[in-house]
């Protein structure tokens, strides 16, 4: 018998919170999916507004133009905070934008430089990705495929400037 790569998942760790669906006086697999949607709907305004706060501290180390160590620390954590929010959210793109950040900064501080065009690129983008519907599908794949060659060719790139 051939097993699909889902049912081999299911067989090595089987998901507990499936048995509690579609039993007999359990609850419906609609009305769960249909509950979680109504939680989300009630923090949304606040994980938007984190969302927008977390954009803004961003802005306020892009103007400082700070290039410490605990600058870069609180440039990945905020786009980590935005990244796990974003998607949720139905701001996929803004998700992956704030990821690429991330992954910025880990590149500049691995190497031990920084680059604050680059941090101000992705600033940008992320915040052009926070209000999706004023630019085009296509460009928003664009600024996120030019999000990953800037740190593509950083990560390529000679050290220049040492991080403080």
């Amino acid at each position: 018998m051939v097993t699909t790569p889902e049912e081999e998942r299911e067989e090595a760790a089987p998901n507990p919170l499936k048995s509690f669906l579609n039993v007999p006086g359990g609850i419906s697999e609609k009305d769960a999916i249909q509950r979680a949607t109504d939680s989300l709907e009630m923090i949304r305004h606040n994980a938007l507004e984190e969302i927008d706060d977390a954009l803004s501290r961003v802005a306020k180390h892009v103007d400082m133009g700070d290039d410490s160590r605990a600058a870069a620390h609180d440039l990945h954590m905020l786009g980590n905070s935005v990244s796990s929010l974003a998607g949720m959210f139905g701001l996929p793109q803004l998700g992956v934008a704030a990821y690429c950040l991330c992954e910025l900064v880990d590149v500049l501080t691995s190497r031990g430089v920084w680059d604050r065009e680059a941090v101000m690129i992705h600033y940008d983008a992320m915040r052009k990705l926070r209000e999706p519907r004023e630019i085009s599908p296509e460009e928003r794949e664009r600024l996120i495929d030019g999000l990953r060659k800037v740190t593509l060719r950083l990560s390529r790139a000679p050290a220049v400037r040492a991080v403080s």
